[in-house]
């Protein structure tokens, strides 16, 4: 892969300009040409190209993974520099959400209803300038937490032209009725397949000072013995929000237990 990148002097002199790397992935090849840029005058732009070569038969690394930093010095004194990370070509995760609930799946309506056509769709986006052909599959499970997903129709070819966003969409008919949670797999030839959830409680019946209560499902999706912690990460201030339990302990796989989230809104605040 080849990355070319300019290079300016941002002195009121001519500079000479060395150029180093510090990688981070072990047994891959990288080269800078030209290393070392002389005589550069002021604000003159240079052009430097970084060649990344990933070894074969070997996993390319998590999506984020820091490759390999480059950096610009003029003597002793750093000028400058970038860090490459590893991306996927179509990145499912744009945004900062949390992988329970990335805003890249939507649904309508919602809360779903049982027998009524609901259109669920995943937004994909190809940054780069090549066309891009991935796979997508979508699943659904009932609404909790580490619940088995079952799929919602077959696997579904998308084709992603250069430089484009695009909206694959299908239509389910869910067996159930509420709040359930949504999935999205991604493929692509040669890349790790990604994972994409949006489990929302949005049909709250709230009011400033009272306790509401929700119990759900927390299930150990592992083939193995697992204790289970749950956390809080309160959105709304001066709100009194807890779990009971919050330490579900030797949890068998596939068992499935109940929780218990209590919100009161603070009263006198709308």
């Amino acid at each position: 892969h080849k990355l070319t990148f300019p290079v300016g002097n941002p002195y009121a002199y001519p500079v000479d300009i060395t150029l180093e790397m510090n990688p981070f992935q072990a047994g891959w090849n990288f080269e800078l040409d030209p290393v070392s840029l002389t005589g550069v005058g002021p604000d003159e732009i240079r052009l430097v190209d970084l060649y990344v070569t990933p070894p074969q038969g070997v996993p390319l690394p998590v999506d984020g993974a820091p490759v390999v930093d480059v950096e610009a010095k003029v003597g002793d004194v750093l000028v400058g520099g970038f860090r490459k990370v590893f991306r996927p070509p179509v990145p499912l995760h744009v945004s900062p959400d949390p992988p329970y609930a990335e805003r890249e799946i939507s649904v309508f309506p919602y809360p779903v209803m049982v027998g009524e056509p609901t259109e669920i769709c995943v937004e994909l986006r190809n940054p780069t300038s090549h066309p891009q052909d991935v796979v997508a599959h979508f699943a659904w499970a009932n609404f909790g937490i580490g619940l088995p997903f079952a799929p919602i129709g077959g696997p579904r070819l998308v084709h992603l032209p250069p430089n484009s966003i695009v909206n694959e969409c299908l239509h389910w008919v869910p067996p159930v009725s509420g709040h359930v949670c949504l999935e999205v797999t991604l493929e692509m030839a040669g890349y790790a397949p990604q994972k994409s959830q949006r489990n929302l409680d949005v049909d709250e019946p709230l009011e400033p000072g009272v306790e509401h209560q929700l119990t759900f499902p927390v299930g150990n999706p592992f083939d193995h013995l697992v204790d289970i912690s749950l956390g809080i990460v309160p959105h709304q201030a001066g709100w009194g929000i807890r779990l009971e339990p919050d330490i579900l302990a030797g949890v068998k796989p596939g068992e499935i237990r109940a929780v218990t989230l209590s919100v009161t809104p603070p009263a006198g605040i709308p």
